[in-house]
């Protein structure tokens, strides 16, 4: 059965796991104990991998998650370079790639995107002091001969440093190109010769996790960020992404959230399925996203670049079949792609001039832009702002509706926004999600989400925000956007639903509320989870077992505020960070029926008889789990009530937050492992729920495969669908 993202490429590898282990622990004694093999040792991430052999563990994660040596496991992911098929010759003397054409003056005459993004030909400060790493199948940066084959090194990179190379492929600092992706990402980087890059005479980091068939795997990409950061790379390029059912872990997560506070800005390529979700590792908030379009004049994406509020912005992406977007004029028998230098497809011994399309070329333009503003001395912090305030665009709000970001790059505008100084002004945006279904009274149920939003100052005040739209999607039996206006609102408060469905069917099975961006009139932020504490949960989550996932039950009938509701289950990320995006999900009883293998637990003495709710547990295991590459039975808290004025996720009634004893915005940086024996304030302060096997709050229902249990019954595109099934 196919899964609601599922897209042409598999997202996991079958029988092979990611896994941590306490320091004194042996990896090969680990896998030999439990009849796998050794896959990848750990490495800088602290992650090794391993796979199942015949006769070894029936459920390698299983058995792993169990064993008192392992810290966390995670399902091990297959990464694809982002390129919209392949490279066309084009380059100077060659006549074209049709042969009909007069061969230009000089090659940087095809290089429309140069102009078209405004790039000065002027520097301003030292370009060669900006290392770009460039994490992809490698880069023809050096001539040599060796059994595995010739490699050319390109020209045009001649002048640019080249620092601490690694090839995490074959495991040798040759990071050597045997595809033509990666030469050709690293050319329109910092070219400085026959083809010009956007920011020529940048350092690069070549670091090779794509193979000669531009695929590769997670475990490499991790240990390439670490890399990355750990050798002072300045920009990190992913013209890479996950199959589009990829759920992200506490690998790759932990990886993107160093890279971010290391201060190092990452760029990613939005992916070229023509879906309407931007896939990772761009649609992490921590990463600027970047899509294609065509012209600057119309302000379209292309036809194959993936949409979603996860977007930032738009760079040219080129398409190999049209011909009209050329500086010279159109017609001129030049494919519009982008121009750079590389490889012959998997002949490394040469290099010539190639024209290529794809979210992967927006992706490499655009962190060419980044390089150019950080040599200008624009803070990494403000750089995705910077480009936001100087799109080409002024059609912010059809760009930001259609799942296009804020427009078209525009670099010279955006190096006028360059600033020696961080402003002083700096804020942040922090969103709850609280889900609920709407009894219509009729038969009919819909699934409701009210949103909170918060705006976080420099000096740490927290207040409701206003002025500003919160934007996302709503993913079940149908998808659709959202968008809260809160440009008149003093609360930070506003609800979106999906739409109404026959109560009980298959299709209100589950749904899942994502925010991806808070906007105004100039640019966008990706905003933190927020979880508000009450007493109540306080004493809750000292009492839930550390594999527990923080839920909500709603009973039937009338709650203040919200309406008529039907029984339903909320299921909050109670993580803190940005590592991924605020969401909650919506459980009907279909799914997870009251008390199934459960018990009531007492809790006595911890404040709990004083709130409207009961404390239960529901283990759930079987039915279809087995089938999902992260198996395991889950012990799900709930908490049955229905005041939600004092109920412990009280997001309606602003005053009643500021003002409740005990009550708790939480929203610092971090993880710990577990919850058991901590009250709930020093888990969130210390960085969010993190589950033994690396899942944040309701990431860790969709990882643990109760998805594919929701969506089983209802067939391909409804549900969760956060991976396929073996």
């Amino acid at each position: 059965m196919a899964s609601l993202f599922a897209g042409e490429e598999d997202a996991w590898v079958p029988d092979q796991v990611m896994v941590s282990l306490r320091h004194d622990a042996e990896l090969e004694a680990l896998a030999r104990d439990h009849g796998a093999a050794v896959v990848r040792e750990r490495g800088r991430s602290g992650y090794g991998v391993l796979a199942a052999l015949p006769g070894g563990a029936e459920n390698l994660a299983e058995a792993l998650r169990s064993d008192e040596r392992v810290l966390t496991t995670a399902p091990h992911a297959r990464i694809y370079g982002a390129g919209k098929g392949g490279g066309k010759g084009g380059g100077k003397g060659d006549g074209g790639s049709d042969g009909t054409a007069q061969p230009p003056a000089s090659l940087v005459e095809l290089q429309w995107h140069l102009g078209i993004i405004g790039t000065p030909s002027s520097v301003v400060g030292d370009l060669s002091s900006v290392v770009v790493a460039v994490l992809d199948t490698g880069v023809a940066y050096e001539a040599r001969s060796d059994a595995t084959g010739t490699y050319a090194a390109a020209a045009s990179l001649s002048g640019s440093a080249i620092v601490a190379p690694w090839d995490f492929v074959n495991d040798d600092d040759h990071a050597g190109d045997d595809h033509q992706h990666g030469t050709h990402i690293a050319s329109t980087i910092a070219s400085n010769g026959e083809v010009v890059g956007v920011a020529p005479g940048a350092a690069l980091m070549p670091l090779k996790v794509l193979d000669e068939n531009n695929q590769g795997y997670e475990s490499d990409l991790v240990e390439a960020i670490y890399w990355a950061v750990d050798n002072g790379a300045d920009v990190i390029n992913l013209s890479l992404s996950f199959g589009q059912g990829y759920v992200p872990g506490a690998p790759l997560l932990a990886a993107l959230d160093l890279a971010a506070t290391s201060g190092v800005v990452l760029v990613g390529a939005a992916g070229n399925e023509a879906h309407g979700e931007v896939t990772w590792p761009a649609a992490s908030p921590q990463v600027l996203a970047v899509g294609s379009y065509h012209f600057i004049t119309s302000n379209e994406g292309t036809d194959y670049t993936n949409r979603g509020f996860a977007m930032d912005i738009l760079a040219p992406g080129g398409d190999l079949d049209v011909d009209t977007n050329s500086v010279t004029g159109n017609g001129d028998g030049y494919p519009d792609g982008i121009l750079a230098e590389s490889i012959a497809l998997q002949e490394p011994d040469a290099t010539g001039y190639w024209f290529m399309a794809g979210t992967s070329q927006s992706a490499a333009i655009a962190s060419g832009a980044v390089a150019r503003l950080l040599a200008a001395g624009e803070h990494p912090e403000e750089v995705i702002q910077s480009l936001q305030r100087r799109t080409r665009t002024r059609l912010r709000n059809t760009s930001l509706d259609e799942g296009l970001g804020y427009g078209p790059l525009f670099l010279e505008g955006s190096l006028d926004e360059a600033r020696q100084d961080r402003p002083d002004d700096e804020e942040s945006y922090h969103v709850s999600v609280l889900p609920y279904l709407v009894d219509n009274g009729d038969g009919t149920v819909t699934p409701t989400a009210r949103l909170t939003t918060m705006i976080q100052a420099a000096d740490g005040d927290i207040a409701a925000a206003s002025g500003v739209e919160v934007r996302g999607r709503v993913f079940g039996s149908t998808t659709g956007d959202f968008v809260c206006d809160l440009r008149k609102s003093s609360r930070g408060e506003c609800t979106v639903s999906g739409p109404a469905i026959q109560g009980g069917s298959d299709a209100a099975l589950a749904w899942r509320f994502t925010v991806e961006m808070v906007t105004d009139d100039y640019i966008a932020w990706h905003p933190g989870r927020l979880l508000f504490a009450s007493d109540g949960l306080d004493a809750a989550a000292g009492a839930m077992p550390a594999d527990a996932v923080l839920a909500y039950h709603w009973g039937d009938g009338a709650v203040a505020e919200l309406g008529t509701l039907a029984e339903s289950y909320s299921v909050m990320d109670s993580g803190s960070g940005i590592t991924t995006s605020p969401m909650g999900l919506l459980l009907t009883p279909p799914v997870l029926p009251p008390g199934v293998g459960g018990e009531t637990v007492s809790v006595d003495g911890s404040g709990i008889s004083t709130s409207p709710f009961s404390f239960k547990l529901l283990n759930i295991d079987g039915s279809g789990i087995s089938t999902s590459p992260f198996s395991r039975g889950i012990t799900l808290a709930t908490f049955d009530g229905s005041g939600i004025s004092t109920s412990p996720f009280s997001a309606v009634e602003l005053h009643t937050l500021e003002h409740a004893v005990g009550a708790t915005i939480l929203m610092d940086q971090g993880v710990i492992d577990g919850a058991a024996g901590a009250s709930i304030e020093a888990v969130v302060s210390a960085g969010g729920w993190v589950s033994a096997d690396g899942y944040q709050g309701a990431s860790h229902l969709i990882g643990l495969g109760v998805v594919e249990v929701l969506a089983e019954p209802v067939g391909a595109g409804s549900g969760l669908g956060a991976m396929p099934l073996e």
